[in-house]
């Protein structure tokens, strides 16, 4: 009798499956604890923020901690790192290298590491040498059209992934060729974004026309494409994938005047008592997000913050703008994690990485 359901060797037990399953540490603890864990292998996912809200300089710390042993929270394996906006900053990383193995213990077994491999062992006491063999471990690509992209990561990646030892994968970013191209084919491509007429009337939310339809149609399936070759890369080879997706504000004038500011400068969750219209959201829309396994958020409250703040006098309203002048705050929220509930950390950049506060 022939069977409709035939038995391949790829299928494995559930119990094999839970033991494949292991985690990138950030190498700080209460970010780990933030991610359920750290980064999970095979599956894929999304960090959304920003700029300057610390997504690249998360993804140059696990780029390092990737390289390391497992029993330290690392995967033991090599770094693929496909960058779409600008060339891999090898100054920010070299700068990195030393005080991010220093802080977290991790300088001694990269010594014998190099060394294993015949390097001289008081060159392996040199920062350059020692920035030198993890940058050897990073192999970095550059696309600059959405084609060259979506050609590499489906058809390119997968054995590149598989013969090389490649433990992590970061695209940064996933959005930055994915999002702009609707302006080639845009009707009117010259409009001002905002009709003076009607403040609400944006290009974000104004009626498509059929060419943008086409074209968002188009993208759409370019991206359920990737999403399909990215999970499967890293269930196949049990790395971990990470996608940088940016944001755009949730730009809406109705609710601009019923704003009150927060009473205190840093309340618990400042990013979520904020209006919607101070709010940001991620782009590529929600056919994409619906395709990661799960996503990061990293907030940002700048330094020179302005906000507006009402204040009535003679039965009217006027603003006026106040500075806070402190420091950038950082937050990173866990906001879809399947086996966790959504949690929040507070965290800083300084010369050796990313650490919580």
């Amino acid at each position: 009798m022939r069977s409709y359901f035939p038995i391949s060797k790829n299928i494995i037990s559930a119990a094999d499956l839970m033991n494949n399953n292991t985690f990138l540490s950030t190498m700080d603890r209460k970010l780990d604890e933030v991610l359920g864990g750290g980064i999970k292998t095979g599956i894929l996912t999304e960090f959304v923020g920003e700029s300057s809200a610390g997504k690249t300089q998360m993804c140059f710390q696990l780029a390092l901690a990737a390289q390391l042993p497992k029993f330290m929270g690392g995967l033991d394996g090599d770094v693929a790192y496909i960058l779409t906006e600008e060339k891999f900053s090898v100054k920010r990383m070299k700068h990195l290298i030393p005080n991010f193995f220093d802080r977290v213990g991790a300088t001694t077994h990269i010594k014998n590491e190099m060394i294993k491999r015949g390097l001289d062992p008081i060159s392996c006491s040199n920062d350059s040498a020692i920035s030198d063999y993890a940058l050897g471990k990073i192999h970095i690509r550059l696309f600059l059209h959405e084609k060259q992209l979506t050609f590499g990561l489906i058809h390119q990646l997968p054995k590149f992934v598989a013969d090389n030892n490649i433990k992590l994968v970061i695209i940064d970013s996933i959005a930055a060729l994915m999002r702009f191209q609707l302006d080639e084919t845009d009707d009117n491509p010259n409009s001002d974004d905002i009709n003076l007429h009607n403040p609400n009337y944006t290009k974000s939310n104004a009626p498509l026309t059929s060419s943008s339809k086409s074209w968002f149609n188009e993208r759409d399936s370019k991206l359920l494409l990737i999403s399909k070759s990215l999970k499967n890369i890293a269930y196949q080879n049990n790395c971990a994938v990470i996608c940088v997706n940016q944001v755009t504000d949730n730009f809406s004038l109705d609710q601009l005047y019923l704003y009150q500011e927060p009473q205190n400068n840093l309340p618990s969750k400042p990013f979520i008592s904020k209006p919607n219209y101070l709010k940001k959201v991620a782009v590529l829309g929600k056919h994409w997000a619906s395709s990661v396994n799960t996503r990061l958020f990293f907030h940002l409250m700048r330094s020179s913050h302005n906000m507006l703040r009402s204040n009535d006098q003679n039965n009217g309203t006027s603003f006026q703008l106040a500075n806070h002048n402190t420091k950038n705050k950082r937050w990173i929220e866990g906001t879809n994690i399947p086996w966790k509930k959504p949690t929040i950390c507070e965290f800083e950049i300084d010369n050796s990485g990313i650490r919580s506060l």
